[in-house]
């Protein structure tokens, strides 16, 4: 099976990268940035979690090797949203380390 884009999204995806890199560039000239609603993630356990299995992705078994998380970051723009990542990483190993002694 091949994934592929239409024009439509081909075209999106372009507008969508012209607009990110305006604000590396200065261009934009605001401060404050505004995303569209449509590409904003909303707040969520599961995104959360998706979050996380995308950036350490088998994060569990992985876990023994030592330069695991070396070249692996969320960002977050609060620290109450990195204390919420770090809880939620937390617990997932807990429960792995409940699981193993039983």
């Amino acid at each position: 099976m091949r994934l592929s884009l239409g024009e439509n999204n081909i075209q999106e995806l372009r507008n969508f990268v012209k607009w990110l890199l305006k604000f590396g560039d200065t261009t934009d000239g605001k401060s404050i940035v505004h995303i569209p609603s449509a590409i904003l993630v909303k707040n969520s356990e599961i995104v959360l979690d998706d979050l996380i299995d995308f950036v350490y992705p088998d994060m569990l078994f992985n876990l023994s090797i030592e330069n695991y998380f070396k070249d692996k970051a969320i960002l977050a723009p609060t620290l109450d949203c990195v204390t919420d990542v770090n809880n939620k990483m937390r617990v997932t190993w807990t429960r792995k380390s409940i699981k193993g002694e039983c």
